[in-house]
């Protein structure tokens, strides 16, 4: 398999780079994507397999993810910076140890609301983290349309205990008070997953949560679907088709 060190893509005020991978098995350290001002870089992922240790979209940086397509992508650190820029397709699909969004735009990352996102955690006894970043609105199906819901969520591993902890350390809602949460339209819990809420909320419209769950720090709450709204689609079809766990 290919493998890359740690890599730097338009990090210098005049640099300019893109990268593109069409297919084939890639393994890198870490990828930085546009981390100083004035930088331009592109991470473009059409199709294909990538593993890395971790990934910063950072100023300057995009990262792009075609939907559907064969392969798998796993960061162990996915860091969406303040002034990244992260587009996905519908069926586009992430594994992750680590998301940490500290967007305060969501038109810059507007790919979550297409994005599945696997928090599957690496060893056992290891804790893997997500950044909650919505608007908490309660139980409402306004909150799924906020800028940083997710299309998917999907916590822990099958067969094998993990740790899932929910953070709010930035700030994505600027001038709201109060805790941020996080909605998503499907949600999946694995068996013998321990899931730590931190007192933040957790939104959910449709969810398969496994035996032996077990939540510290509150539970996760079912959003309503009105009945006048139908165009939500079903989660268990979404799932045939665009998910993708790193076997």
């Amino acid at each position: 398999m290919p493998a890359w060190g740690g890599v730097v893509i338009g990090e210098t005020e005049t640099a300019v780079g893109a990268v593109q991978i069409t297919g084939g098995d890639l393994s890198a350290g870490v990828v930085r994507l546009g981390t100083q001002s004035g930088g331009q870089a592109s991470l473009w992922i059409r199709g294909g397999s990538l593993w890395a240790s971790g990934l910063v979209v950072g100023e300057g940086g995009r990262l792009r993810i075609d939907g559907f397509h064969d392969g798998e992508t796993y960061f162990s650190d996915l860091i969406l910076d303040e002034n990244g820029d992260f587009s996905a397709e519908p069926g586009s699909a992430i594994s992750v140890n680590r998301f940490c969004n500290r967007s305060s735009d969501p038109t810059a990352v507007s790919g979550m609301r297409n994005l599945w996102l696997d928090v599957c955690g690496t060893n056992v006894g290891v804790l893997a983290e997500v950044e909650a970043s919505c608007l908490d609105v309660g139980a409402d199906v306004a909150g799924l349309f906020d800028g940083f819901a997710l299309r998917g969520l999907e916590l822990g591993e099958e067969d094998v205990f993990r740790m899932i902890k929910l953070l709010d350390e930035f700030d994505n809602q600027l001038g709201s008070t109060g805790r941020e949460a996080m909605y998503v339209y499907d949600l999946i819990i694995h068996p013998d997953t321990q899931v730590d809420l931190t007192d933040a909320n957790l939104y959910y419209l449709n969810a398969t949560i496994g035996e032996n769950v077990t939540f510290v720090g509150g539970e996760p709450t079912w959003v309503p679907e009105p009945a006048c709204v139908g165009f939500f689609a079903p989660g268990a079809a979404w799932l045939l088709l665009g998910r993708r766990r790193r076997r």
